[in-house]
């Protein structure tokens, strides 16, 4: 909700956007042409090794034992399972 008066200009708002603007005693004005999409710096994705792939291992944590959701399950000191 917005409960303030803003003078909004934007290249594309929802009918319920431009109602709630207008309803809290603001304007919402459309800019022309289509926005221009920022550039961005991404990270190139490492590829596996040769010798990991050819010789079928799995990557670590892969392992087809029992899932622990992510987290790696350790006992307090001093107990036992």
């Amino acid at each position: 909700s917005v409960s303030k008066a803003l003078t909004l200009q934007v290249h594309a708002a929802s009918a319920s956007a431009r109602e709630a603007v207008e309803q809290a005693g603001g304007s919402l004005a459309l800019l022309p042409g289509k926005p221009q999409p920022e550039k961005t710096k991404r990270k190139k994705a490492t590829a596996p090794d040769k010798a990991d792939t050819e010789s079928g291992a799995e990557p670590a944590g892969q392992s087809g034992g029992e899932s622990t959701g992510g987290a790696e399950a350790t006992e307090a000191p001093g107990t036992t399972a």
